[in-house]
C-alpha cells in the first residue's frame, strides 16, 4: 500500500492513503460512496478533483487535502477506507483509549453499542481474527480434554472388565475343583462301604 501516488483519474493532483496520515493531520473527513463500476463518470461528476487543487496560486501544489474555497484541511475518501462496508464501525478517535490498539486506526466495534457479544462474533471488525482464534483454541482444549477423559474412562472400563473376567474364571475353577474333590470323596465312601459289605459276607460264610 502506497502512502501517496498520482492517480490516473486526476493526474494534476496526488492521492493520499487515508490510513497513512498521522492523527491530527486533517480536521475533518468527508465520506463519499465511490462508484467503481462507472468510475470515470463518477470522477467527472463528483468534482473530487477539486480537492487536490490549491486554494490559491501561491499555495504549494502538493498540498494534499486542501479544499478550494474552504478553510482548513479536509479529505474526501471512500466509505470503505473507514472500515469497509460496515458504517457502524468506529475509528480510533471514536474509540475509548482503553480499547485502542497501536497503529490500528479503523474497524473498531462500538463499546456498549449496537454490536453486542453475539454481534461481535458474527461481524467483521479488527478483532474478528483475535476472537475466533481464541474460540478455536478453546474448542481444541475442550475437545482434547473430552477425548482424554473418554480414553481414560474406556481404559478404566476395560480394566474392570478384565478384572471381572479373571475373578469369574477363578470362581469357576474353584467350583470345578470342589466338585472334583466331592466326587472323589463319594467314590472313596462307596468303595469303603463295598469293602465292609464283602468282609461281612465272608465272615458269615465262614461261620
Amino acid at each position: 500500500m502506497s502512502p501517496f501516488y498520482r492517480p490516473r483519474s486526476n493526474p494534476d493532483g496526488w492521492a493520499v492513503t487515508f490510513q497513512c496520515l498521522d492523527p491530527g493531520t486533517v480536521s475533518a473527513v468527508e465520506v463519499r460512496r465511490f462508484n467503481g463500476l462507472n468510475w470515470e463518470a463518477f470522477i467527472e461528476a463528483s468534482g473530487i478533483t477539486e480537492f487536490s487543487k490549491s486554494p490559491s496560486r501561491g499555495a504549494p501544489s502538493g498540498r494534499a487535502g486542501g479544499r478550494a474555497g474552504g478553510g482548513g484541511s479536509q479529505l474526501a475518501v471512500p466509505r470503505e477506507a473507514l472500515g469497509g462496508p460496515h458504517p457502524w464501525l468506529c475509528s480510533a478517535a471514536e474509540t475509548p483509549p482503553h480499547a485502542r490498539q497501536t497503529l490500528v486506526l479503523n474497524g473498531y466495534r462500538p463499546v456498549g453499542g449496537r454490536l453486542d457479544v453475539a454481534g461481535a462474533l458474527l461481524t467483521l471488525h479488527n478483532e474478528t481474527a483475535n476472537i475466533w482464534s481464541h474460540l478455536g483454541a478453546l474448542g481444541c482444549v475442550v475437545l482434547t480434554r473430552t477425548t482424554l477423559t473418554t480414553r481414560t474412562t474406556l481404559t478404566t472400563l476395560t480394566t474392570l472388565t478384565l478384572t471381572l473376567t479373571t475373578l469369574t474364571t477363578l470362581t469357576l475353577t474353584t467350583l470345578t475343583l470342589t466338585l472334583t474333590l466331592t466326587t472323589l470323596a463319594l467314590a472313596l465312601a462307596l468303595a469303603l462301604i463295598l469293602a465292609l459289605a464283602l468282609t461281612l459276607t465272608l465272615i458269615l460264610t465262614l461261620t
